[in-house]
């Protein structure tokens, strides 16, 4: 038996269950248990898409530690380095999911984020985004919820609600991430904004009209542009 494997399913399955115990005791609405109680009366088959979705992201999790084909070459605090047929690559730990949100306030400006990227050495100018599921205790966090928390953490704007685009690879060769793009509407600002404890964010309130030409002096300053900037527009407004 593999003792490593079997540790870490097994330190999975508490995590989980922590997760939903936790969850249990703090919503106890007549309205929660109510559902609790005819989730436990429904077979798999028969459950929502929603509800699916969260066995699912736990099945993910298992199937990763699963996964006979991938050595892992060294483990950090945050990212796991594989290896795979010779291929090199890296996944984040700990995490359901990442996203991006394009958030344009009712006077068409775009709220952008700066701050520095160590991996680049310079800051750097990007659509809101951040992970989900990665908070103690919310492991099983809509992407959704997340795209709103940290649109309000990095920016202080508050979305009424947040519209699914797309999804899809950031870089297929190097990362496993899939980016999941949302576009927040009826925004509301609501505190300053600026990142949690550990960051230390810029926010950037531009026209749409003037977003080009400031961008390119922001470049020209020696700022790098991220281009989910432009994809996230695209989707909101395609050709």
């Amino acid at each position: 038996m593999n003792h490593d494997l079997l540790e870490k399913l097994a330190e999975l399955e508490h995590t989980q269950w922590a997760a939903w115990t936790r969850y249990f005791i703090e919503n106890q609405t007549p309205e929660n248990l109510a559902k609790w109680r005819r989730q436990v009366e429904t077979a798999y088959a028969d459950l929502t898409e929603k509800e699916k979705d969260a066995d699912r992201e736990w099945a993910k999790k298992a199937m990763e530690l699963l996964r006979p084909s991938a050595d892992i070459l060294y483990e950090g605090r945050f990212l796991r380095f594989r290896q795979v047929k010779g291929w090199e690559y890296v996944e984040r730990t700990k995490v359901s999911g990442i996203v991006a949100i394009l958030a344009i306030t009712d006077d068409q400006k775009l709220l952008l984020v700066e701050q520095l990227r160590p991996p680049v050495g310079k800051n750097v100018i990007e659509i809101p985004a951040g992970l989900a599921g990665d908070i103690p205790g919310s492991e099983l966090e809509a992407l959704a919820e997340a795209a709103k928390r940290e649109l309000l953490e990095e920016t202080g704007y508050e979305a009424a609600k947040m519209e699914y685009l797309t999804e899809g690879p950031v870089s297929a060769g190097l990362s496993t991430e899939i980016l999941t793009f949302f576009k927040a509407t009826g925004l509301r600002k609501v505190e300053k904004g600026g990142g949690d404890g550990t960051e230390n964010i810029q926010v950037h309130e531009i026209l749409l009209g003037d977003l080009q030409k400031w961008l390119a002096e922001k470049q020209k300053s020696g700022v790098l542009i991220d281009c989910k900037i432009f994809a996230g527009l695209w989707m909101a407004n395609p050709l």
